[in-house]
């Protein structure tokens, strides 16, 4: 019989990776927005609101030090512009 994770380390996984998904795709649109783009400017904040949105509806999922480390890369990677 295959081992089961518990659900809550499960949840975990599954909003870690939401949330990098969305910082991933707010670093890809950063080349466009240095360059003006109003359109990769958009979907950068898009990213940006989808994630921080996800970090708060998942407030109960991740623990606190996980979500501020998870709010932290978005941070990081915009001060690397």
């Amino acid at each position: 019989m295959a081992h089961r994770q518990p659900p809550e380390e499960v949840a975990i996984v599954a909003v870690v990776g939401v949330l990098r998904g969305y910082r991933d795709d707010a670093h890809a649109e950063l080349p466009r927005v240095l360059d003006g783009s109003t359109k990769a400017l958009h979907n950068f904040r898009v990213a940006m609101r989808r994630a921080r949105s996800v970090a708060s509806v998942a407030q109960d999922v991740l623990p606190a030090g996980h979500r501020e480390a998870a709010l932290g890369s978005l941070r990081l990677s915009l001060i690397h512009i």
